[in-house]
């Protein structure tokens, strides 16, 4: 075949050229190679097709070659204006009322009209000032304890005819006045004196607990203790329980508000204190 090339192309280094670009090309490139005019091209292509080997297949695939360096960071981008508020929404509608709330227990011992229920009881304290040496006026003169009721009762409470007469008790008697000792003292209009008698209402069998430290009272009755007194003798020291309130200063008991207690006929630096109880009947 170097022969015939020869003969055909002339020099051997131009033959030689031939044979390596067929051998690299596969007669793709005919072409390109310069000094062939058109017939030796042809007669190129002509060999290159029959000596030519078919192209072998595709090789594998190279490995992945290293990742390149991370570019450089972007520049931030500007800040935008901010933008207009929004126009403000619509209010919305009211909701719904809520419900009423079950109705409280009354409370004790308040009742609709302010007085005190049945069988309930209120204390309290009373005392009596000191009367100075040449201070207390001629017999007779009177002085005035307060007994105030913070709530009232629903009636009044009577005392007028309150006295002790032939050993027992005369009444109406719904007030007592008891001493330091815890007796009832009551006037004996026969024997012009005090006496001395257990309380009917106040402390008694059935009210053993009633003193000056814990006062109590059965339904109906205002019952004064004397929890100390000074220079108080048994006479000078009763006092006349009279209404609260009421025109004059004869009316004996207790009026829904209270009472007032009046001593006559005080000694030189009489003093006395105490404590009350009144349960409304």
């Amino acid at each position: 075949m170097f022969s015939k090339l020869r003969e055909r192309f002339g020099t051997a280094g131009l033959v030689v050229a031939v044979i390596a670009l067929i051998v690299a090309v596969g007669g793709t490139a005919i072409a390109a190679i310069p000094g062939l005019n058109s017939k030796q091209k042809k007669e190129v292509t002509k060999i290159a097709k029959k000596h030519a080997g078919k192209p072998g297949p595709a090789g594998p695939a190279g490995p992945a070659g290293p990742a390149g360096p991370a570019g450089p960071a972007g520049a931030n981008g500007k800040d935008g204006a901010p933008g207009a508020p929004g126009a403000d929404g619509d209010d919305g509608a009211a909701g719904a009322t809520g419900l009423t709330g079950a109705t409280g227990v009354t409370g004790s011992p308040w009742v609709p009209d302010n007085t005190l229920p049945s069988g309930a009881s209120l204390t309290g304290a009373w005392t009596l000032g000191t009367l100075t040496a040449g201070a207390n006026p001629a017999p007779p003169s009177f002085l005035y304890v307060p007994i105030s009721f913070p709530i009232e009762l629903d009636e009044e409470l009577e005392g007028a005819g309150c006295f002790y007469e032939a050993g027992a008790l005369k009444g109406p008697c719904d007030v007592h006045y008891l001493n330091a000792a815890g007796k009832e003292l009551l006037f004996d209009p026969v024997a012009e004196e005090l006496k001395e008698v257990e309380p009917t209402n106040c402390g008694n069998d059935l009210l053993p607990e009633g003193n000056a430290t814990e006062p109590k009272a059965a339904p109906g009755h205002l019952c004064i203790y004397t929890g100390s007194s000074l220079n108080m003798g048994i006479f000078q020291g009763l006092p006349t329980i009279i209404k609260a309130g009421k025109p004059g200063f004869n009316q004996k008991g207790a009026s829904p508000t209270g009472a007032a207690l009046s001593f006559s006929f005080l000694s030189t630096g009489a003093r006395a204190t105490g404590t009350w109880a009144v349960t409304d009947g």
